[in-house]
Parts: C-alpha cells; structure tokens; sequence
C-alpha cells in the first residue's frame, strides 16, 4: 500500500523535466541581464532554477542604470507624470488672463473710458477663460486635446491684442508704454504657461513681434523708439527661452530623481525579499521571522532590557525582574556590550529524522566528471526538496550524497513517523525513476 502511494507522490511530480526544479524549494534568485545599454530585473517563475529563467520575460523593474528611465514608447511616462503640472500652470494662466482683462473693464469704468467694444472684448475673453477652464476640469478630454486648445488660446490673446493695438482708440485709454508692457506680457504667456513646444513658442512669438512693430509704427509716440522696442522684444523673447527651457530641466529633473527614488525602493524591496528567501532556506520559516524580529529590536537603540530575557522549553531562563539591579550595580564607566545575539532553543521529543545515503554512490561517481556529478546531485536534491514539501518535512541539509530531513519539527505532528516512512519510500521510487 505504502509502495503505490509511494509511486503515486513520484508520479505527481514527473511532470517536471529536468532542471525544473527549485534548488531548495524556497529560493527566487533575482536575474540580471544586461541588454543594449539596460539592465532588466526578472524573478523567474515559480520551479525555475535561478539561471534558467525564460529569456525576453523582463517581468520585474525595467530601468537603466545610467541615463534614467527609457521606455520603447519614447516619453510617456515623463508625459503622464508631468501632465498635472501642465495643465495647472495652463489653468493659472487662464486665470490670470480673466483677471486682467476684469482689471481694464473696471479701470476704464472708473475713469468713463469704457465703450461698448471695450466691455465686449473684455466679456468675450473672460467667457473665454472660463470656459477653457471648465475643459480643462476633465483631464482625460483635455489631455487628448491639449494642443488644439492651446492653439486656441493662443490665437484669441494675440488676435485681441493685435485688433486693440491697431484701433484708433488706443491711443485714448492705453499709452504707449501700457502698449508695450501689454505686448510682452502676451510674449511671455505664449512661453510660460501655455503648453506648446519650444519651436512653436517661438515661431509665434516672433510672428506676434513682427505685427506689434508693425501696426505700431507710425503710433504717436512710438516712431522715434522703434529700435528700442525691437531689442526689448528679443530680450523678452531670450527671457522666454530660458524660462521654458528651465521650467522643462526642472520638471525632467524631479521627474528623474522620483524615478530614481522608486527603483531604489524596488531594489530595497527585491534585495529584503533575497535576504529573507536566503534566510529561510537554510532555517525553517518560524524560526527565520523570529531571528529577523530580534535583529530588527537589536537595531532599535530604544529597545528595552526585557528583549534579553528569553524564554525556552529546554533552559532555565533568566529572572527579567532582577536584571536592572545587576545592571545599576556595575560601574558607568563599563559599557553594556552584548557579545551573543539572542537564541531560542525547543526541546521537541515527538520527531522522526531521516537520513538518505545512496547506496553504491562512491563507484558510480567515479565514472562521472565534477560537472555531470555535481548537476546530477542538484536535480536529485532538488526533487527531494519537492517530496520534503508533498510530506510536510523539514529539510535539515545535504552532506555529499547524504540528505537528510525531520518530521514533526518545527512544526508538531503526531503521524511523524509515517510522514519518514513514505518519505523514504517515495525517495526510492525517485531514484528507480532516475536509474540509480
């Protein structure tokens, strides 16, 4: 009976092919390769040794050490991050273009200077205002028109601008430094907060330029200064340059170190995950939580005395509540220093140990090189680390070509010696399998 449930645990892992098989059973070793200037970090499925990971799956953190981050898809993820930042600078903008144009209306209406084309350029562009701004409440709309929007935008301040700049009528309410300082402020939106590339920045600003000169060529007062307003103009334009080109290295350069600060945290993330995988190879898993709990007190300055009392099954444990006086009673000047770190130890009698020794091993690994023995030894261990976990035993460790694994420890069980039993039956049928 034993024998065919023994061939029933063997024939329920024959499925796996050679090298499919864990190397302990709880290892996920992290793959690195290097391809075309990045590098992807890839965990391999479930079953897979470390170096036989399947090639083109980079199903973990894609980066690149040097340079950022790239993607195939060019600046996306740049796009989608910055993409807030955008669209509340270019709401600013419409704010204050609305509260301008609110603060002429009310200027020219103190001052009885207001005609009627006044209050509906003004309404007009406030409406305006509003309205793109509503737009731009749904991200995922204006995201997708952006640019035609922008266009927008801008070819309604500067075709207002322009048609008040060319009026007869200016002249009553504007005087020509007003005119001026209106021209740069229009220069200066064009390339802080309205959203456009560089090259349309400044193919439009020279443009709107060029008008302003000249519709206000022959304007009283402005005839004589006309070289003046050309070299302010390219000043202004220059400022306009270098504040785009230094609002975008700002953004790229908050965007790269937040990059940054994410891949450092997912290889914080990856390299805890190794360490504790590593770790819980080579102890079992209750006794790893509880080593990594103590080291993390031990690295707390503030932990308290009463982490150095700990309790066993098979010691006497010290009195916590006498070892404060011990402490007061030695000099100041001897510091505390602990030499050992905290252990615990488990008296548990109800276990079975087994021990695998192949038989006739020593003659036939003569006939075999380093390489084929040593692959031969990792394939055979590592299916005796997948029938340790189908019997719920605990894998002890491998000495040569003796393995050996316990019952009921850590974790208690009453049937431990039937657990040792079909563990040493399915072992042999492992190796009647592989023609030993």
């Amino acid at each position: 009976m034993r024998r065919v449930k023994a061939q029933e645990a063997v024939g329920r892992v024959r499925w796996k092919r050679e090298g499919r098989y864990e190397a302990d059973g709880r290892i996920e070793a992290c793959v690195e390769k290097a391809e075309a200037g990045s590098r992807w970090t890839t965990r391999p499925a479930s079953g897979l040794r470390p170096w036989e990971a399947p090639a083109g799956l980079p199903s973990g953190l894609t980066r690149l050490r040097h340079g950022g981050c790239r993607s195939s898809r060019g600046p996306r993820p740049y796009w989608k991050c910055s993409f807030s930042q955008l669209r509340d600078r270019f709401r600013s903008g419409l704010i204050y273009i609305a509260v301008v144009c609110f603060a002429w209306a009310v200027y020219l209406a103190i001052f009885d200077r207001a005609g009627f084309q006044h209050w509906v350029t003004a309404t007009f562009l406030i409406v305006v205002c509003v309205a793109m701004f509503s737009f731009t409440a749904c991200a995922a709309q204006y995201q997708r028109f952006y640019m035609p929007t922008s266009f927008l935008c801008t070819f309604l301040i500067c075709l207002v601008t322009l048609l008040i700049f060319s009026s007869e009528s200016q002249v009553a309410f504007m005087t020509p430094v007003a005119t001026l300082a209106t021209s740069f402020q229009v220069v200066l939106l064009i390339y802080t907060v309205i959203p456009l590339p560089l090259y349309l920045c400044i193919l439009i600003g020279v443009i709107y330029s060029i008008l302003f000169q000249i519709l206000n060529k022959n304007k009283l007062g402005l005839e004589e200064s006309s070289y003046i307003k050309i070299f302010l103009h390219v000043g202004v334009h220059l400022l306009g340059v270098h504040l785009f080109i230094l609002t975008q290295v700002r953004q790229r350069k908050t965007f790269l170190k937040v990059g940054q600060s994410l891949l450092a945290r997912k290889d914080l993330e990856l390299e805890t995950q190794f360490k504790d995988h590593m770790i819980q190879s080579v102890m079992p898993k209750k006794v790893a939580d509880e080593l990594l709990k103590d080291a993390s007190e031990l690295r707390r300055p503030s932990a308290s005395i009463d982490s150095n009392c700990r309790t066993s099954n098979a010691t006497q444990t010290l009195n916590c509540d006498e070892q404060p006086v011990a402490i007061q009673a030695m000099p100041k000047s001897v510091p505390d220093y602990r030499k050992f770190r905290p252990f615990t130890m488990n008296l548990m009698t109800d276990v079975s140990i087994l021990f695998a020794d192949i038989a006739g091993f020593t003659k036939m690994s003569s006939n075999k090189s380093a390489d084929e023995l040593v692959n031969l030894l990792n394939d055979l261990f590592g299916r005796f680390d997948t029938l340790c976990r189908i019997c719920g035993l605990e894998k002890i460790s491998t000495l040569g070509d003796c393995y050996y694994c316990v019952a009921g420890c850590p974790e208690p069980c009453e049937d431990h010696a039937c657990r040792t039993v079909e563990m040493g039956l399915e072992m042999i049928g492992e190796l009647f399998y592989q023609d030993f």
